[in-house]
């Protein structure tokens, strides 16, 4: 369990430190005081070499553009600067985050290096070899991306692009190199997952639901989702490959309700969002035995 947190120059905190948490934590504040940008820190403090979970909250914001100049077609390029106090790039700065959990310590530190190139041109062979001139060097500079994980023996160092943007084409490479650590394994690894408002998907829901159907948790499913609906008796999930594709977010579907005193099952959508959002949480909860869930605005769909 995470017991306490350290925060130092992500997004709008200079410094911001948080103890003695709990197995469940209330973050309570006012629009734009940096709720999200905590639980984004503690995503980013278990991420562990996964590169993918940095350009998917990074997206999610919107902090991202295309690019076509030395690029083969349109890439998509990821905004950095947005990670740093006052949207900005700063050499050498670092994004400092420190959990600790039971008897050890964990953190993750981000940070752009300033990278210096030099060019020495070879002189023609006609020229004349006592011109200084052409010797001269010529210095460029580079920028460097670099995450380093505690727990990992060197850092993930990604070439940023000249105005300080990651392109993702150079990212899938990197990808695929996370992938071969995860199956290497990191010592301590946690499961997490991050909700979103309504972010889960119905071939998201099926997939949780398909991993504790006909359990004991089937029941604990059933009795939190009468917090809603008093009068659920069961809960299935339909085969139907309508709702298997991954464009399908905002469909509430995929699930058949058995109400009492009704004969025929109701689409699990003409029950509401609240009733949505209720089996989201819930699924997501006993599926993390364990591990750390973050729900951002968790009151959205959800009667006061």
């Amino acid at each position: 369990m995470l017991q306490s947190l350290k925060i130092e120059g992500f997004r709008g905190f200079q410094n911001f430190e948080m103890a003695n948490l709990g197995r469940i934590n209330l973050l309570v504040g006012k629009n734009n005081s940096g709720k999200t940008s905590i639980l984004e820190a503690i995503q980013f403090l278990y991420a562990q070499n996964n590169i993918d979970i940095f350009l998917e909250t990074i997206s999610y914001r919107g902090e991202f553009g295309w690019s076509e100049s030395n690029l083969p077609g349109r890439t998509k390029v990821f905004e950095i600067c947005h990670l740093f106090p006052g949207h900005e790039i700063v050499p050498s700065q670092e994004i400092i985050i420190i959990g600790s959990r039971e008897s050890h310590q964990e953190s993750v530190t981000i940070s752009v290096k300033s990278i210096p190139i030099q060019l020495s041109p070879f002189p023609d062979k006609n020229d004349d070899l006592n011109n200084d001139n052409i010797f001269d060097d010529e210095e460029w500079n580079k920028l460097l991306l670099s995450i380093r994980w505690s727990q990992s023996q060197k850092p993930i160092e990604l070439e940023l692009l000249a105005n300080a943007t990651l392109a993702r084409d150079s990212t899938r490479r990197m990808a695929s190199l996370s992938r071969i650590s995860h199956k290497i394994g990191i010592n301590n690894k946690i499961e997490l997952k991050f909700l979103r408002p309504f972010s889960l998907t119905s071939s998201d829901m099926a997939s949780l639901f398909d991993n504790i159907v006909l359990s004991p948790l089937e029941d604990l499913i059933i009795e939190s989702l009468k917090i809603i609906e008093p009068k659920i008796e069961r809960i299935a999930r339909i085969g139907s490959s309508k709702y298997s594709t991954s464009n399908n977010l905002g469909v509430r579907g995929g699930f058949l309700i058995k109400i009492k005193n009704h004969d025929q099952p109701i689409p699990i959508g003409s029950l509401g969002d609240g009733f949505w959002r209720m089996l989201g949480l819930v699924l997501a909860m006993v599926n993390l035995e364990n591990g750390i869930l973050l729900v951002d605005e968790i009151d959205s769909g959800l009667h006061f």
